[in-house]
């Protein structure tokens, strides 16, 4: 039943059983009626009129009521979503449904069963039959399977292995698709196995000694009670060990078989709850009203096994009362160890309201925990809720300061504490805390040198405690990026910062190493996560900047969070033993260059510049932006290693083009043509980052498809991989560029012999692939002459086939 516990709070108290999670013995809200305090009868379908059994269907997230003087079973699709008197979701029966039996009526419904299919077992106790639906349920639908009756139209009862009288309650046992029947009237229980069919015989029957016996605790005229007899049997469970725990209501005890085998006289119950002997049947142990304990029951009717939890539930319903047992080293004659209803375990007087039953029928609980009465006198279905905390507004603060906070949880009591767990801190209890109606609660905390990181938020209430597992943070100032974070030198810039915990008053500052800080106005916090301010650039050296901010005892820095460089060109020495970023800008373009150590190994000087003109674009697959930057050496240096080209283009430069299919090229002076080098595009941040070692100029374009293959063509070829000549690796890696194509083709690679090296479809609508040169089992393909051949997926005609040769 219960499904998760903060692992720092307190765990159960004494009782050790699962209802100590429901705190208030306060019913929250009710099916059936408009407010807790009402009690009328009605056959709309908002109203009940004295339902007696329901079922929760956790799996389904179903509730369905044996809405049982109205003839008809109703369902609700969702268990959390509904208030008092919501309208229920579908319904079976009829209320008028008159004396003649049919599929598709119900007379007097009681008990309620889910089989593995979802399928819906129904005691119609006045037809003196159980029934199935089949799922899916639809309104008004009619029954498939009927037990106790030859047919459906059939409604008489005898005492014989294929009839049932006035069953109150059915059970389906999903392990082994067994159906137990309680045969109330016959006072016995029925045990169906095997294929099911209308009127099929039971196979084993317990509380009679022969299967034509029919009278109470076997004998009409003694009425002696034996571990072996029954009395008006009412509803029965099965639990994970195929035990079966039957509500002997006439006998005022609940007795447990022991996974029966044997059936007749010979079956005998091993357990006996509500009584202190297996011979002893009287309500409230022989002391009748006067008699209501702990271990005493009077007429239970409704049962429900928590098999999570150990624990056994009973609807004790002549002492107006739900109790629960703790079966871990149950013995005969256990006391209650929780009660709902009254206020103790020697009350029981009924009456209406969120603290009473009048008649409590039957009861269930659903999968958070919540527990489902069946209040049959007050015509209506109560829910307590277990208390738990479903979600926290705002769910985070920044320490060092104080915050109010709204909780919206279940079952809270008034007098319950709300706190903060972080383990190896001390605990931060609510300073102020006020619960209003059981589902909101208003606390403030205060975060004076709390730990930064998540914390559990929780409810305590008698040493018992709920909550959400890391539902709280508490964080500190960070700053984690400035827009724009570029800029050139002269200029007056408006940025923003944005990161954590900035509150009014926070300082900020751009420094650099032997450099003055640069002169920041009007900072101004629109938000705990977000900082504007304006930088004068006046005389700033170009490179990058650290970003500062300090707010209270706080400071956090940025380190390279701001590039100062030149309008329209940047020149400088490459290190030979650090880093160098080399970068432009002007209001279209901002293009960095970053160059890692060691990526030139002799001294050279580069340049970078807003080329006046791009060269023009032969190719078809390629679409040019006017977003381009030339990158020149003064010497004939080259670089051994890649580095990274960032080109940030104004929105202006796209205009129609699909700014996730942007690419850098590059412009190869010998070929007279543009290649493209490894490169991601970032749209939401209009920005195309590239690596390559060429120097040149780079363009970002849009890579197209062709309408067909007719200008499809595959370079290097040969190639020589590090060969260091034109066949070298192209800019895209290591392997070979099929290009020119259209935007889905497949391509079959084979040996000079006929062998297939790989087949792959190319589908991403960019007219370009990239071939490692591996095979289909990841290997690399020795050196050769290799056949290709590229399809059009969409025009099996056009096809392109030719040869490539590989050199290692």
């Amino acid at each position: 039943m219960k499904k998760y516990f903060l692992t720092l709070f307190l765990i159960l108290m004494a009782a050790g059983i699962a209802n100590a999670g429901i705190q208030t013995n306060k019913a929250n809200r009710a099916l059936g009626q408009t407010s807790l305090t009402s009690k009328l009868t009605g056959s709309a379908i908002t109203q009940m009129n004295k339902p007696e059994y329901l079922l929760v269907d956790n799996e389904r997230d179903k509730v369905y009521v044996s809405d049982t003087m109205n003839n008809r079973v109703l369902w609700w699709n969702t268990i959390d979503s509904f208030n008092n008197g919501t309208s229920a979701d579908g319904y079976l029966g009829n209320v008028s449904t008159g004396t003649a039996a049919a599929a598709y009526k119900l007379f007097q419904p009681r008990g309620l069963s889910i089989d593995k299919d979802g399928n819906l077992w129904v005691a119609d106790s006045g037809y003196n039959r159980v029934v199935r639906f089949n799922a899916p349920l639809t309104n008004g639908a009619s029954a498939q399977i009927v037990l106790g009756q030859d047919n459906f139209i059939q409604a008489n009862y005898e005492v014989n292995q294929n009839s049932t009288r006035k069953p109150y309650a059915v059970a389906v046992d999903t392990t082994t698709e067994i159906v137990w029947v309680c045969d109330t009237n016959s006072h016995r229980i029925l045990k169906f196995h095997g294929t099911l069919s209308n009127g099929m015989n039971a196979t084993l029957f317990i509380g009679q000694a022969t299967p034509n016996a029919g009278n109470a605790n076997g004998n009409a005229t003694l009425g002696q009670v034996k571990a072996n007899s029954l009395n008006l049997p009412s509803d029965i469970v099965v639990d994970v060990s195929s035990n079966i725990w039957v509500a002997d209501s006439g006998n005022h005890r609940i007795l447990r078989f022991d996974a029966p085998s044997s059936g007749g006289a010979a079956e005998l119950a091993d357990l006996v709850i509500g009584a202190t002997n297996f011979v002893l049947g009287n309500p409230n142990l022989g002391q009748g009203t006067n008699g209501c304990t702990a271990d005493s029951l009077y007429t239970p009717l409704g049962l429900y096994i928590d098999t999570q939890e150990n624990s056994l539930w009973v609807a004790d319903s002549m002492n107006n009362r739900v109790l629960g047992y703790d079966l871990t080293n149950a013995t005969n004659s256990i006391s209650a160890a929780a009660v709902f209803g009254q206020k103790d375990y020697t009350s029981r007087l009924g009456g209406v309201g969120a603290e009473k039953f009048d008649y409590c029928s039957d009861l269930a609980f659903d999968k958070s925990a919540n527990l489902w009465v069946a209040d049959k006198n007050n015509s209506r279905v109560v829910r307590y809720d277990y208390m738990k905390i479903r979600s926290v507004t705002p769910d985070r603060a920044r320490v060092g300061t104080q915050k109010d906070v709204t909780i919206i949880g279940e079952g809270m009591p008034e007098d319950a504490t709300i706190l903060l767990l972080k383990e190896g801190e001390e605990s931060i209890i609510s300073s102020s805390t006020t619960i209003t109606n059981e589902s909101e609660a208003a606390c403030t905390f205060d975060f004076t040198n709390a730990a930064k990181g998540k914390w559990d938020i929780g409810i305590s209430y008698n040493d018992y405690a709920e909550g959400l597992a890391e539902g709280f943070e508490v964080f500190g100032l960070t700053v984690s990026q400035a827009t724009p974070n570029s800029a050139f030198n002269g200029q007056v810039k408006y940025v923003e910062l944005t990161g954590d915990g900035f509150l009014d008053g926070t300082l900020v500052a751009f420094s650099k190493s032997g450099q003055n800080n640069l002169v920041v106005s009007t900072p101004t916090v629109v938000s705990e996560t977000s900082l504007t301010c304006t930088i004068d650039l006046a005389g700033a050296a170009t490179g990058w900047w650290n970003i500062t901010v300090t707010s209270g005892t706080e400071t956090s820095t940025l380190t390279d969070g701001f590039f100062v460089g030149t309008s329209t060109h940047s020149f400088k020495n490459i290190s030979l033993f650090g880093y160098t970023v080399l970068s432009i800008l002007n209001s279209s373009v901002e293009a960095t260059i970053y160059i890692p150590t060691g990526t030139f190994r002799s001294q050279v000087g580069l340049a970078m510049y807003l080329p006046e003109a791009i060269p023009p674009v032969s190719q078809s697959e390629f679409i040019a932006t006017p977003a381009a930057v030339e990158i020149l050496a003064d010497s004939s240096a080259q670089a051994t290693d890649e580095f990274t080209l960032t080109l940030k283009y104004a929105e202006s430069l796209i205009g129609y083009l699909d700014k996730t299919k942007l690419v850098i090229c590059y412009y190869d002076v010998n070929r007279a043509r543009w290649i493209q080098i490894p490169s991601v595009s970032y749209p939401e941040l209009n920005t195309v980052v590239g690596k390559m070692k060429h120097l040149s100029i780079f363009c970002v374009m849009q890579r197209s498809p062709e309408r067909n293959l007719s200008n499809m063509i595959v370079f290097p070829n040969p190639y020589k991989p590090d060969s260091g000549t034109a066949y070298d690796n192209p800019a895209l890696g290591y392997g070979v560029v099929f290009s020119g194509m259209t935007s889905r083709v497949r391509i079959k690679i084979f040996t000079i012999s006929g062998e297939l090296v790989r087949d792959v479809e190319d589908t991403d609508g960019d007219g370009m692939y990239f071939w490692d040169t591996k095979n289909s089992d990841n290997y690399e393909v020795a050196s050769g002459v290799y056949i290709y051949i590229v399809t059009n997926l969409d025009n099996s005609s056009d096809k392109v086939k030719g040869k490539l040769a590989i050199v290692r």
